[in-house]
């Protein structure tokens, strides 16, 4: 009864949450702050991980040379085995490759979306070009920006027993 749940939309082991759980046509800016305002609003304790404030999405993968993790290559291997195409099976493994959350960080538009002066162990999100932490900061209604006014409002006195501690009938 007094436990509370874990809200986890993304972690290191999953695809990016607005390509997993929402339809290509709502992979907007909109979509991805409904997905944040459940996740936030829900009972229990939400967690954020890296770039889901930004509205970071999978990234777009050309080969299989591109990926690093072992899971996603032997994956392709039994879809390539189960009989899909060459295309077939990156197409599976790109929309589920835990690959796609270990992108670097996208801070902003410059070289290697700032994240290092080094070269990343991963290729970038094409879309760092647009989707980074700066662009984020300078828009009032950014995705970054939505998700503070909802972390606000859970944490806001008047509000923190009902967000926090309410209960579902």
């Amino acid at each position: 009864q007094y436990g509370f749940k874990a809200n986890i939309i993304e972690n290191h082991d999953e695809p990016r949450g607005a390509s997993r759980f929402l339809p290509s046509y709502a992979q907007t800016p909109d979509g991805i702050k409904m997905l944040g305002t459940i996740s936030l609003l829900l009972r229990g304790i939400p967690f954020i991980y890296q770039g889901q404030e930004i509205g970071m999405r999978n990234a777009k993968w050309s080969s299989m040379e591109e990926f690093n993790d072992i899971s996603t290559k032997d994956q392709y291997h039994t879809a390539r085995e189960a009989g899909l195409s060459d295309q077939e099976a990156l197409e599976v493994c790109s929309r589920m490759s835990r690959d796609n959350a270990r992108t670097p960080m996208q801070w902003n538009d410059t070289r290697n979306a700032g994240f290092t002066e080094g070269c990343p162990w991963l290729k970038l999100n094409q879309n760092y070009l647009t989707v980074h932490v700066q662009e984020n900061v300078e828009d009032a209604h950014s995705i970054l920006q939505h998700y503070r006014r909802l972390i606000w409002l859970r944490r806001e006195s008047k509000w923190k027993d009902v967000m926090v501690y309410g209960n579902y009938e």
